[in-house]
């Protein structure tokens, strides 16, 4: 079953009851609600000075009773219209339910304006409507003066509040002829029930990304060691007292052996996803403030990046601890470690059977040949992180980069092959996170629309890149608050890329955006027939976030004072680095979808589909909602950079 909510609204005497009779006469399995059967009794309505009544505000209505109506509706539209007298023409599973709601205020009214699908709002001059009202009938009649002194500029101030509130609203001249207003709204609403009847078809997207990358080394100089080379040996190489290794040391898929894995407790999990989600956006806070990524992309993964602390927080003690968890978001008084890692053991193995979409996520520790951590890091690192390990003569500098990279290289299919660049000899521990993401978009974009167009990274500075154009049903939200526009873009039920379009510019934006953003966005989201640009793009981000983790609370990991005694109690180490690489290819390919859509367009002056346009900075977000994981982040200031 499928639904859609269709506002007529408009001026006083401006045709929509008329508009709205004649499309449900059109349209099957349609009914309306109308505003005007909720007014409030007469007695009750507020009187201004001049002794006006005032009907035409939302006070005089009981807008809870048509929601309830409304909301009855939506839970069972065939039972609604069985009520109404009203038959349904298709079969069980295949019909499109119309719901018209038509008013002078509909979208006026928040919640009843977040639940439409599509909007009309017929208007007429001002000497044609006080012409209409006069020959109109009113109980209780309007008073001398009534239309001038109340009517008229009640409804410019109700009309720029709906113009402030409303995005998408097609505007239709009241002085065209019936008829062809009816084709044009008849048309289109038509056009969007096709729209729901079409098979989603994809494209694809690739998206990958590493790292959270930590290198141990010693506090005080700190000289090598001797002994052969194990590489490619896992977390276990001389621990035979470890019962649960000293056979395979590739374990990547020891979680799924039928091991018994305690599920992190409900509330635990909570506070974790909670701490992610506050940390992300710390993390973008610090990231794009910084001077060195001023007019730049910005583009990482925050998954990444607080998977690799929080596994790094296995070995801290004391004060190192405690700054690495609230640096997190996590609060100790509320959080244990255990409660910690098995959260995140239950989201990483839910994100990595994602089904629809290619998505790996996991860490690995690569050992210097003679460094012996703790037994129980190196469990809880396997267990809990899905973490492979490896020795490594990290004295061979050379060799040691050559393995690492090359690791890295087949977790990210190629994407990131030169992550390491360089190491110091006196390296023990090299821990990285990597989670790499592929996926086609559940609605597609055709190569062959895909045209140059110029995109304003600022009022004085365009580019021209390759915009991507596709009209077809989307999720879409206004954020009035910030003046946002939010485009959502599936890959499957689960995992979805949301595009941020301020109107006021990227920072106002980054200034106010948190977590409870995306709970909004998430929670009102509405499908919608929109024309949709997005731009082609290639990028390669790459940080060292040892002064942005500094500055976010977590120094003392960088410092001689660090407590890493849970990963080594013989050799005193702290982290020397932390490096991020990122990349971003956003392209069409993938399946092409075909379809056969009919609509007569007018020579109206209507404004047709609304657009949704990213011909400027935007932010991009890339989020799975079963685990409320945000997967990637960051900021698109110029697409053309590489």
């Amino acid at each position: 079953m499928r639904t859609l909510v269709v506002g007529i609204g408009g001026m006083t005497n401006g045709g929509k009851s008329t508009m709205s009779s004649s499309l449900h006469l059109r349209i099957p399995n349609s009914c309306i609600i109308a505003q005007d059967a909720f007014f409030k009794d007469d007695s009750v309505v507020a009187v201004d000075s001049n002794g006006f009544k005032q009907y035409d505000v939302l006070d005089a209505l009981h807008m809870d009773r048509m929601m309830s109506k409304i909301e009855s509706w939506r839970k069972d539209p065939g039972s609604f219209l069985a009520s109404q007298s009203l038959r349904t023409q298709c079969s069980v599973g295949e019909e499109v339910f119309v719901l018209i709601v038509e008013g002078f205020l509909i979208f006026n009214y928040g919640p009843l304006n977040e639940l439409m699908d599509k909007r009309y709002f017929l208007e007429i001059p001002y000497d044609v409507c006080k012409e209409r009202r006069g020959s109109r009938v009113y109980t209780p009649p309007d008073l001398p003066g009534y239309f001038d002194g109340y009517v008229w500029p009640r409804y410019l101030k109700n009309r720029q509040e709906m113009e402030d509130m409303v995005l998408d609203i097609v505007f239709l001249d009241g002085l065209k002829s019936k008829e062809d207003l009816l084709d044009y709204v008849y048309g289109d609403v038509t056009m969007e029930i096709q729209s729901l009847m079409v098979t989603k078809m994809r494209t694809a997207l690739c998206l990958w990304i590493v790292m959270g990358v930590f290198c141990l080394g010693e506090v005080k100089g700190h000289k090598g060691h001797g002994g052969d080379r194990h590489q490619g040996q896992g977390l276990d190489h001389d621990r035979r007292h470890d019962n649960d290794r000293g056979h395979n040391h590739e374990h990547k898929q020891d979680h799924n052996h039928g091991h018994h894995h305690p599920e992190a407790s409900d509330n635990g999990t909570k506070l974790v996803i909670q701490g992610n989600g506050g940390f992300a956006f710390s993390l973008y806070k610090q990231l794009v403030a910084q001077p060195d990524n001023q007019g730049k992309n910005v583009f990482f993964s925050p998954l990444s990046v607080s998977l690799a602390l929080a596994a790094l927080s296995v070995g801290a003690r004391g004060q190192t601890h405690q700054q690495l968890f609230t640096g997190l978001g996590f609060n100790s008084s509320l959080l244990t470690q255990e409660q910690v890692d098995q959260a995140l053991q239950s989201i990483l193995t839910q994100l990595n059977q994602k089904t629809g979409v290619d998505l790996s996520i996991g860490s690995a520790l690569f050992l210097h040949n003679t460094f012996k951590p703790h037994p129980e890091f190196l469990k809880d690192m396997k267990r809990f992180y899905r973490s492979e390990g490896f020795t490594v003569d990290f004295t061979n500098t050379a060799e040691a980069i050559d393995t690492i990279n090359k690791y890295v290289g087949e977790k990210t299919r190629g994407k990131i092959d030169k992550l390491v660049k360089d190491l110091d000899p006196t390296t023990v521990m090299y821990l990285l996170s990597y989670i790499y993401f592929k996926g086609k978009w559940e609605i597609p974009f055709d190569s062959e629309d895909t045209k140059e167009d110029t995109f304003h990274v600022d009022d004085n500075t365009p580019v021209l890149v390759q915009m991507m154009s596709v009209k077809k049903r989307f999720s879409v939200y206004y954020d009035q608050e910030i003046s946002t526009s939010i485009l959502q873009l599936h890959y499957n039920e689960s995992v979805s890329m949301m595009l941020a379009l301020p109107e006021k510019g990227l920072a106002s934006l980054e200034e106010v955006i948190g977590q409870n953003h995306i709970t909004k966005w998430h929670r009102w989201m509405k499908a919608r027939v929109y024309q949709v640009h997005v731009p082609k793009m290639s990028i390669t981000t790459t940080y060292s976030l040892k002064d942005v983790l500094s500055g976010m609370g977590m120094p003392d990991i960088f410092s001689n004072g660090a407590d890493f005694s849970g990963i080594s109690e013989d050799l005193k180490v702290a982290v020397s680095e932390v490096a991020h690489q990122a990349s971003l290819d956003v392209d069409e390919a993938g399946a092409t979808a075909a379809a056969a859509t009919g609509v007569v367009i007018m020579p109206l002056s209507f404004r047709h589909t609304p657009v949704l346009k990213f011909d400027r900075p935007f932010m991009v977000i890339v989020m799975d909602q079963e685990t409320k994981s945000i997967l990637f982040m960051g900021k698109i200031i110029n697409p053309a950079n590489k």
